[in-house]
């Protein structure tokens, strides 16, 4: 489930995404990722995909606990993952 985001949450990611050079905000809102944060979203899909197969197919988690609670093993593992990815 995603979690429920006010405006001034959403304008704050979005300003330092594009400081940090993964989109960019064209006139009328359109907004795009840029080579860096199309590569930075495969890689954090990747990260994921990789992180339920270890719960499903290694761990024997069910596949829809293994998908509902990527939050709390997300933040938890960032270092960790950080190095294989």
């Amino acid at each position: 489930m995603i979690s429920p985001s006010t405006p001034p949450a959403v304008t704050a990611a979005l300003k330092r995404l594009a400081r940090d050079g993964l989109l960019r905000v064209h006139r009328g809102g359109e907004i795009r990722l840029t080579q860096k944060g199309r590569a930075e979203a495969q890689r954090l899909a990747l990260r994921h995909q990789l992180a339920e197969k270890l719960l499903t197919d290694v761990i024997g988690l069910h596949w829809t606990r293994g998908t509902t609670q990527p939050s709390a093993s997300n933040t938890a593992s960032r270092p960790r993952s950080k190095r294989f990815c």
